[in-house]
């Protein structure tokens, strides 16, 4: 009598499937992409974008110059500046010693901490999962 062999099945064309069609050169120049945000209400998004912008003006000191860098013109990365702030419900910049150019408050520099962490965290869990999906699967021999 023939046992039947009990456990979770691979659909057709599953993991097993997709790794034999493949091949391990071209599942080696893959690799998952995450875009994150942070929500405020219904409609302001933080992403990697603000928070680089953020980032820039931190480096720089300036907010003309990280605008710049973004070929953004200075009113558009302001009016994204004070949207932010409005949003959040805290001040993300303000003006540097001496009344010129610009640095992150405290409070905005332990927020681009926090989302640049849970980013990374993100990320790594992203690559992990990744490659448990992705990863060859050898064909083991059934034993009869």
């Amino acid at each position: 009598m023939a046992r039947l062999r009990r456990g979770p099945a691979t659909p057709q064309g599953g993991p097993d499937e997709l790794t034999k069609q493949m091949g391990p050169s071209r599942r080696s120049g893959m690799e998952p992409k995450l875009r994150v945000w942070v929500v405020f209400g219904k409609r302001l998004k933080f992403g990697d974008g603000r928070a680089r912008l953020l980032e820039s003006i931190d480096a720089r000191g300036s907010l003309q110059q990280a605008a710049a860098e973004f070929d953004m013109s200075y009113r558009n990365a302001w009016g994204y500046l004070r949207e932010l702030e409005t949003a959040a419900g805290f001040k993300f910049v303000e003006r540097a010693g001496g009344g010129r150019g610009m640095r992150l408050t405290p409070a905005a520099r332990a927020f681009l901490k926090r989302y640049r962490a849970f980013q990374r965290t993100l990320d790594a869990a992203a690559s992990r999962s990744f490659a448990r999906a992705f990863r060859a699967r050898p064909v083991k021999p059934r034993r009869r």
